[in-house]
């Protein structure tokens, strides 16, 4: 069955449609708050939460672009608040970057979906967040300063800071 018939079905309260629709997507999107909030019971709080919300908004998708990046959306808007709210994000001093250098550092072409995911783990909320938004999320600097109110200039520098990080770590494989 496609989307758009789930999704008709869901918006006739048709309990076997809602399971289709959270079965098709909750390993994807458990993924994704894993990815921000790094917690198992935090990400499952989350999910639960991004899945009501989905549901009470569904009748607002348009059927324009991918189903999938709406729900995405809106899961990460959710994590973002739940990080916000717990007071979990926060920006690491600015003052600090003004001569930071990005450095290469070659990583081993044999890694892991798994170690990438623990290494992530291993960063800091602020760089970890905005290292999701930018790189796996496709959101711009302005768009993530808007989201999560901060400069511009500060997106940029915890995303350079999180690439320096997560290169050492999975360098050194520091994640066990």
């Amino acid at each position: 069955m496609s989307d758009k018939d789930i999704i008709a079905g869901c918006l006739r309260n048709d309990r076997y449609s809602q399971m289709q629709l959270f079965d098709k997507y909750k390993k994807s999107m458990k993924s994704l708050c894993l990815r921000y909030l790094g917690d198992n019971e935090e990400a499952d709080d989350v999910l639960q939460e991004g899945f009501i919300l989905m549901f009470e908004k569904l009748n607002s998708y348009k059927f324009e672009g991918s189903f999938e990046g709406w729900i995405r959306r809106i899961m990460t808007n959710i994590c973002l608040k739940h990080l916000i709210e717990k007071k979990k994000f926060k920006i690491e001093n600015i003052e600090d970057t003004t001569d930071f250098k990005e450095e290469y550092i070659d990583i081993e072409s044999d890694l892991t979906t798994q170690e990438l995911m623990n290494g992530l783990m291993k960063l800091p909320y602020g760089y970890r967040t905005v290292f999701n938004m930018y790189v796996i999320e496709g959101y711009s600097h302005k768009e993530i300063g808007e989201k999560l109110k901060i400069e511009e200039s500060s997106s940029r520098s915890q995303l350079a800071k999180a690439k320096v990080f997560l290169r050492k770590i999975l360098k050194d494989r520091d994640f066990i």
